[in-house]
């Protein structure tokens, strides 16, 4: 399920993490969930984290504001943002911006994090000392990334790509509660590789067998009704047991389909998302090996950079995950 209560959404005064508050607040109303917005001062662009950027969230900086100003310009931010009747908590912090947030939100019971990223020619970069990487990296909660150039809008098309991984797996919860929320759609992706041998690459989809595997173990975990008729009931319930029944068990009140791509999984999951105009995903940080990979060039970092629109990031301690 998704139900935050606690909303924490660091802020710079940036392009990149007002569109990051446009979603918070927009989440807060949905869920009644209280709304935590925090800048954090540092003596000098943020002590370099963000490789000379003075971005919290890594969006365009419009500036670096003092001690005495930045209490006004966080209420002239949230000004700028209607909050109705969002419970809204303003919040200020001196040091290290990504240990600041970390540790507001594990003081003050934050279960989201929503932030944006940094937008540079079409190509978000969330380097490995930049705030934002190191949030993700080490947040407890789910981290919603939020591109710079996502406006707000109806959410209609939740993808939520799996590696069938358990990871992978225990997100679908959030996934669909994510989707229900928003009364959206959601689509289980599962990107084929293609397969490398010695100085050949094959597509996997070439391969027999794979993608069959694959496209029922997809349709297993949508619920998919046809899949007992024509596999039988023996063998339909035996793989729907090997995927958990995650998606039948708490089904929320969306469609759910299942689509499978072919490709390299970043770039795949990116184009897919693309081409489908989809609003919102949801991944998992760790990934096949179970153990932690949101470095660069991971999959879910990966989608995060190139992706067109907002990304959660969901840890595996995560309640309900």
């Amino acid at each position: 399920m998704f139900a935050p209560t606690r909303i924490l959404a660091p802020v710079d005064f940036s392009e990149g993490s007002e569109a990051a508050l446009r979603w918070a607040v927009d989440l807060a109303q949905r869920t009644g969930a209280e709304l935590h917005v925090l800048h954090v001062e540092s003596g000098s662009a943020f002590g370099g984290e963000t490789s000379g950027d003075a971005s919290l969230a890594g969006g365009r900086s419009l500036r670096v504001p003092d001690r005495d100003r930045s209490g006004d310009d966080l209420a002239a931010l949230i000004d700028r943002v209607p909050t109705g009747e969002v419970l809204v908590t303003r919040a200020r912090a001196h040091g290290r911006p990504s240990r600041e947030v970390l540790d507001y939100a594990e003081r003050e019971g934050a279960d989201l994090v929503v932030m944006g990223t940094r937008g540079r020619r079409g190509l978000r970069r969330l380097l490995l000392g930049s705030v934002a990487g190191e949030v993700l990296r080490r947040a407890r909660v789910p981290v919603l990334v939020v591109p710079e150039t996502a406006p707000l809008g109806p959410v209609r098309l939740v993808l939520a790509p799996t590696d069938f991984s358990d990871a992978a797996r225990q997100t679908l919860p959030i996934a669909a509660g994510l989707a229900a929320l928003h009364g959206a759609d959601l689509e289980l992706v599962h990107a084929l590789e293609p397969v490398r041998a010695v100085r050949v690459t094959i597509p996997a989809g070439a391969i027999p067998g794979l993608s069959d595997g694959a496209r029922c173990r997809l349709r297993a975990m949508a619920g998919d009704p046809a899949l007992t008729a024509e596999l039988g009931s023996g063998k339909a319930t035996g793989v729907a047991h090997e995927e958990g029944g995650v998606l039948v068990a708490a089904r929320p009140p969306t469609k759910i389909g299942h689509h499978l791509i072919e490709g390299y999984a970043p770039e795949a999951i990116v184009g897919y998302a693309r081409s489908r105009g989809a609003d919102a995903v949801v991944m998992a940080r760790r990934g096949l090996t179970g153990v932690e990979r949101l470095l660069l060039g991971s999959v879910t970092e990966r989608v995060c950079q190139l992706g067109p629109c907002p990304v959660l990031v969901v840890p595996p301690e995560t309640p309900g995950a």
